[in-house]
């Protein structure tokens, strides 16, 4: 008797193993084609499946897209990459329709991906570019989406270059136009300031703290305004695993992460890997998401 209770023990969790590995993770993209983050979530697609895990891709443009989804499918196995400043367009505006608010908590989180600082970059020399930055007579030049950018655009220079003119523009190649042709002084970046560089910009000026500094040859927010209240600003970025053994999948993961050569290009222009790709607990990682999205509470 014993030994048959043992195997139908034994067939009931095969059985349950056997249908939850045959449960598709739906990985799902909420920007359009063609960008990083879409790239992580085929990083993240690719590295499930080498794991043994079935995937369904599902495509949406943007986080609201993607919101709805999860809320009309809350017990689906999901993963997706997320920036978490769609999270803190909510805390700022909960009305905004590009807020987002999904349901965000330690044990969700997977790992975060990387964490950037904005930087301000100029076709001027470094120490002139400084100079004209901190006098605040410059013309500052960004993107405006997502809206966010603005805001902290206005923020950043309002507490370490008053007076400086922030214009936005509806797209890279828009903001980049503008600096070659001398209309504005600056542009700010947010996450990657590749493409300033190369169209012949120099970045002179990190809110990141002074080893970051030194390691991108520019001037600290340290070395301007000790203290600053915008130090540190920028963007971070994160895996978000829902309904599914968070336990199970982040090796995969991280070890993708690690690895993945498009998230080595951000580190290579400025980017830092963080969260428990790095080390950190579980906890810490939530604890750095947790104050960067309350950061921008008003």
């Amino acid at each position: 008797m014993k030994i048959i209770k043992l195997l139908l023990g034994l067939a009931a969790a095969l059985i349950i193993t056997v249908t939850h590995a045959q449960t598709p993770i739906n990985v799902v993209t909420m920007t359009p084609p063609g960008g990083l983050s879409e790239k992580i979530n085929l990083m993240i697609q690719t590295s499930l499946e080498g794991a043994g895990y079935k995937t369904n891709l599902i495509r949406y443009d943007n986080c609201k897209g993607a919101e709805n989804w999860l809320k009309d499918n809350p017990g689906k196995p999901a993963v997706f990459d997320y920036i978490f400043l769609n999270q803190a367009m909510h805390v700022y505006d909960p009305t905004h329709p590009g807020s987002c608010n999904l349901p965000l908590s330690a044990d969700k989180v997977v790992s975060i991906i990387t964490r950037t600082q904005f930087q301000t970059c100029s076709l001027l020399p470094k120490d002139e570019a400084l100079e004209l930055w901190k006098s605040g007579r410059g013309k500052l030049g960004i993107t405006s989406t997502p809206d966010l950018h603005g805001i902290m655009a206005d923020r950043i220079v309002g507490d370490l270059a008053p007076n400086t003119r922030v214009i936005r523009y509806k797209g890279n190649p828009a903001l980049l136009q503008a600096l070659t042709s001398r209309e504005i002084d600056f542009v700010g970046q947010f996450s990657n300031a590749g493409s300033a560089i190369a169209a012949g910009a120099q970045c002179f000026f990190t809110l990141g703290d002074r080893t970051k500094a030194a390691r991108l040859k520019s001037t600290s927010v340290d070395d301007v305004k000790p203290n600053s209240v915008v130090k540190n600003l920028g963007y971070l970025t994160g895996v978000i695993g829902l309904n599914v053994d968070i336990n199970k999948i982040r090796p995969v993961i991280v070890n993708a992460i690690k690895t993945d050569p498009d998230v080595q290009k951000q580190v290579d222009a400025g980017a830092d890997l963080s969260g428990v790709a790095v080390g950190q607990t579980p906890d810490q990682q939530w604890r750095e998401i947790d104050t960067y999205i309350n950061k921008f509470k008003k």
